[in-house]
């Protein structure tokens, strides 16, 4: 379903992300998946479509990143995110770098 519209290739991974919503509701859930595009987060349900995160999470390869994600799908076993920045931004952030080369 999903595959063509993927500009990024997946990285099957297991890996905690804590997480934020805009109302500042905290929440955990393991990382299944991840790419320089967003990851699927499996976690208990109760994020929706639409619904904006600061994600915060340590790669296996031990470096930390931080980065802001929407919600794409969600259903009873977790959500795909994408995350959010300009190519300004995305060029420019140690998350980011962190990410690119976890996923390379």
């Amino acid at each position: 379903m999903w595959g063509n519209r993927r500009k990024y290739a997946r990285k099957a991974t297991a890996f905690r992300v804590d997480f934020a919503d805009a109302r500042g509701r905290a929440g955990m859930g393991l990382a299944k998946n991840v790419s320089f595009g967003g990851m699927y987060l499996a976690y208990t349900p109760r994020l929706q479509p639409g619904e904006s995160l600061v994600t915060s999470f340590l790669l296996p390869s031990g470096q930390p990143c931080k980065l802001v994600a929407h919600v794409v799908w969600a259903d009873e076993r977790g959500v795909g995110v994408r995350f959010l920045a300009s190519a300004r931004t995305r060029w420019r952030n140690e998350s980011w770098e962190h990410l690119r080369h976890y996923c390379d």
